[in-house]
């Protein structure tokens, strides 16, 4: 077993029945391999198939991207038999995945359910609720995972837990080779995983606050831990989940480890840490890590009415402070005391510090921001004023009293601000690899402002000399610093003056860089005042920001500097680039068959991507991505068939289309905007034309007829080795029944034409018939008849015949002809309204009349004899039915037949 005392500096104690020892690594935040107290191996070595490590600790800094809290190892080769490691995970997902997402220990209101049943939090989510996509940015969770035996055991990503510094987590890791599975505990939440079966060897070297990379050696500053640990326990089985959970409340019921125990092992601390104050015991009561009552506050020191200060405190992520008992009451008392004659006004004889308290509600109902109402007060006396809803702390020696408060802008007091959940301030600006090296926590200090701890490196404080200096604790250095004038606080952005070369973002000594502290959480835009807004409120054309900043610097195009607009962008795949048109037809303005002109009213929409580019704070509604088209390179189309001099275009519009979720946030840009990428977000250049277009139109059926036009669409820009038309589509909105026609089908088509890429708009119209058979067929039939009709006159009424055939109809056909044909192509062969048929019969036909004379009968002379008439008239109108008959059937046959053969060939 783990037994053993060495003559170095060897940290033993017994715990006592009030307090326990503990390990404290790094405590100034060192950065230094030489921080690890060890424990070293049995004489007599054990193989042990199942364990179990528990321990709790609070991290004072974290390393980067990995903090090891223990580690062992049996070999220079075996050195991962056991570790516990903190890691920091990064995720963004979509809605499709939202099944991978968990909740924080932060959350504040559930909102919606993951795919898998885990619950989803606010805190946790930005939801857009217009197009129904989630994402997760929330703050990045530190991902625990145990080793045992070489087998990585991960906590499970639905209970992950954002680990603050200064605050106790207790954790475990153990193996069970029955159930094959290994289990890590983080505040007694459990995650198993299946593991090979390996056994381990108790001659090994037990490290705390480093990662051995052989026995008892091989440390990194990078991967140490700067902490506290206490209650290290080793178990040679693997405990029940009930004992963990009783482990982690501190209920009791479980022995210390039967291999290592902490209050009777005896672990050796590095003679050089212990010289240099690297490694500290103390000892901690277990009330300090058992479920302790945190009350924690922050004091502002500046005066100011009480919505700014509500205000105030909420960009802060937190509450103006509302003590829940007399003991909270007398810390806050005692921390604020004595900034009473800087923060009482001299309009007011009492008040000096806000409270959160406000009875508007109901008046003597005292509630919280929540409207909770409060089970603790301190007001003095009972009667209160019903004008006055807020409430104040009093001035010595009214002390640890409240009083109400007007809430208008009369009384200006001081403010303190409450965590109810511990608060992450993150610092854009900073070029950090590691995110959370531009991450802080407020640490409340004995002044009339706090001071900001980083997580990893970073230590912001202010000096009496108004200048708040950016320390890195690693080095021992300011490498910034900032002149308030004011004595203001760093919260928003403001311009740092670098005090050493080239550690803030490249930028030389003296330089002037802009960082930006804010509480706002990653679905958040900090305003240059430190407020916090939604992200879907930048740049939305509505001033959000008390300052106004949120609807400045909303350029949509960030262009990198050797972009070439003159140039077309490379393709997103291999070859060409694809433009793709969306055609818009609104309607024809005038269908000319004289001169065979289509006028049409039409918009198109050309997109593409361009891979050189990205954009900024993209919005859904496309209108208001709206950028210069002479700022990044648009194509060229040239209408082929188009009549140019009569042509009408707008004005191009260039707008990109947001098609994809933001890239992940780059906390080195001082502004918080959305960046998209350019290969996954379509520009869009659209613009609306009236245009005539030629069209070749066969008119030898007409009125019959039907026409297939055509809109050539050429890409001028560059040849179809670089651009070519990729999707096409094309789509009518306007009436399909016009006066003469009835618009058809739209087609289109791409084709290369002289090495160029042109998309081909085809159109039908079916000529609508019924106009001309009421308008020129059907008087020109009932003509035709009135002038038949004479026929059936009498043969002697010549004057009544003579007026129907010829003055009626003739003279009404003479001006209605003209009248028609205005309306016709001018073309050389005879269309079918060109026949009509004309029927004026007066002739009168006669001959003699012979007959042979009877034998009996002399021969009698007929030549005297008048002449027998042949019915002229019945003939005529046999003839006149007859012709009309056969022309009619020739006619439609003609028609029919050529109209069929035109579809055909059309469609082939």
């Amino acid at each position: 077993m783990f037994l053993g005392l060495k003559e170095m500096v060897v940290a033993a104690l017994v715990l006592t029945a009030r307090a326990e020892r503990a390990f404290v690594f790094q405590p100034e935040n060192e950065l230094t391999a030489e921080s690890f107290a060890t424990l070293y191996p049995s004489t007599s070595p054990e193989v042990l198939a199942d364990l179990t490590v528990c321990a709790w600790f609070k991290v004072f800094h974290f390393r980067g991207s990995s903090s090891y809290l223990f580690s062992y190892a049996t070999s220079d080769k075996d050195n991962n038999e056991m570790n516990f490691v903190l890691t920091q995970m990064l995720l963004r997902s979509p809605k499709d995945d939202i099944d991978s997402l968990y909740v924080t220990t932060l959350a504040y209101d559930v909102i919606i359910s993951a795919k898998n049943g885990a619950m989803l939090s606010e805190y946790t989510l930005y939801v857009n609720v217009h197009e129904a996509v989630c994402y997760y940015l929330g703050p990045e969770p530190d991902r625990v995972f145990g080793v045992l035996g070489g087998n990585y055991i991960y906590s499970p990503e639905q209970s992950q837990t954002l680990i603050f510094p200064r605050r106790w987590y207790h954790m475990c890791i153990s193996a069970d080779t029955k159930a094959g599975e290994g289990t890590v505990y983080l505040n007694g939440q459990a995650s198993g995983e299946k593991m090979r079966d390996r056994n381990i060897l108790t001659n090994g070297s037990l490290v705390l606050g480093q990662e051995t990379d052989m026995v008892g050696g091989g440390f990194q500053a990078e991967q140490s831990f700067s902490g506290v640990v206490t209650a290290f326990n080793l178990y040679s089985r693997a405990l029940s989940l009930e004992e963990v959970h009783a482990l982690a409340n501190c209920s009791g019921g479980v022995p210390e480890g039967d291999l290592v125990a902490w209050s009777a092992s005896s672990w050796l601390i590095n003679p050089v840490a212990a010289s240099e104050g690297l490694v500290k015991m103390v000892e901690v009561q277990p009330s300090d890590y058992c479920n302790p009552q945190r009350f924690d506050f922050s004091v502002f020191g500046k005066r100011m009415p009480f919505q700014d200060a509500w205000n105030f405190c909420r960009h802060l992520k937190t509450r103006m402070t509302i003590p829940e008992n007399p003991e909270e009451n007398q810390v806050l008392y005692e921390a604020i005391e004595g900034l009473a004659e800087q923060c009482q006004p001299p309009n007011h004889n009492k008040g000096f510090f806000w409270l959160g308290a406000k009875d508007e509600v109901e008046e003597g109902l005292w509630m919280d921001e929540k409207n909770v109402p409060l089970n603790y007060t301190n007001f003095e006396g009972t009667a209160r004023t019903s004008s006055k809803d807020c409430s104040a702390m009093l001035v010595p020696p009214y002390r640890e009293v409240w009083d109400d408060m007007s809430c208008g802008n009369t009384y200006h007091f001081c403010v303190t601000c409450q965590e109810l959940e511990p608060v992450v301030l993150k610092m854009r600006g900073l070029c950090e690899d590691d995110e959370k090296g531009a991450w802080f926590r407020i640490e409340r200090d004995q002044g009339d402002r706090p001071n900001f701890k980083g997580f990893t490196k970073y230590y912001i404080f202010y000096d009496k000399n108004s200048t708040w200096s950016l320390i890195n604790m690693w080095t021992r250095e300011t490498v910034a610093s900032y002149f308030t004038y004011n004595g203001g606080l760093p919260f928003g952005t403001h311009n740092w003056t670098t005090t050493t070369n080239y550690d803030i973002c490249e930028k030389p000594k003296g330089s002037l860089h802009a960082l930006a502290l804010s509480a706002c959480y990653p679905w958040e835009f900090t305003c240059e005042d430190g407020a916090c807004v939604n992200l879907t409120e930048r740049c939305d054309l509505r001033v959000n920001c008390p300052d106004n900043s949120d609807e400045k610097g909303c350029e949509k195009l960030l262009l990198p500097q050797d972009y070439l607009p003159a140039l077309p962008p490379p393709g997103v795949e291999p070859g060409p680039l694809g433009l793709n048109i969306t055609v818009r037809i609104q309607g024809f303005s005038q269908v000319d068959i004289r001169d065979m002109k289509l006028t049409v009213d039409f918009s198109t929409t050309i997109s593409w991507h361009d891979l050189r580019v990205r954009y900024q704070n993209l919005k859904p509604l496309v209108d208001l991505n709206y950028m210069d088209p002479t700022s990044v390179w648009t194509p060229t189309v040239e209408f082929v068939n188009a009549d140019f001099p009569r042509i009408y275009k707008t004005q191009e519009v260039l707008t990109v289309a947001r098609s994809s979720s933001p890239e992940e946030d780059d906390p080195s840009r001082i502004a918080h905007d959305e960046i998209y990428e350019g290969s996954k977000n379509p520009l869009r250049l659209t613009q609306k034309i009236n245009a005539p277009f030629s069209c070749a139109m066969d008119l030898q059926n007409f009125p019959f007829d039907t026409q297939h036009c055509k809109l050539l669409i050429r890409i001028t820009s560059a040849r179809e080795e670089f651009l070519r038309w990729s999707d096409l589509t094309v789509q009518y909105l306007g009436e399909r029944l016009l006066t003469e026609y009835e618009v058809g089908d739209m087609t289109i088509q791409r084709r290369e034409e002289d090495e160029y890429s042109v998309a081909v708009v085809g159109m039908i119209f079916y000529r609508r018939y019924w106009y001309y058979l009421t308008s020129a067929y059907l008087p020109t039939i009932m003509l035709m008849l009135i002038s038949y009709a004479s026929l059936f006159c009498k043969r002697d009424n010549r004057d009544l015949r003579v007026m129907m055939a010829i003055t009626f109809a003739l003279l009404v056909l003479a001006p209605f002809l003209p009248q028609i044909s205005d309306g016709l192509p001018r073309t050389s062969y005879t269309k079918a309204v060109d026949v009509i048929f004309h029927v004026a019969i007066d002739v009168e036909m006669s001959w003699p009349r012979r007959v042979r004379a009877s034998p009996r009968v002399k021969e009698i002379d007929l030549a005297n004899k008048p002449r027998r008439r042949f019915p002229a008239l019945v003939v005529a109108r046999i003839v006149y039915a007859l012709l009309l008959v056969f022309f009619c059937l020739i006619y439609w046959a003609v028609v029919l037949v050529d109209k069929n053969r035109g579809e055909m060939e059309h469609e082939f």
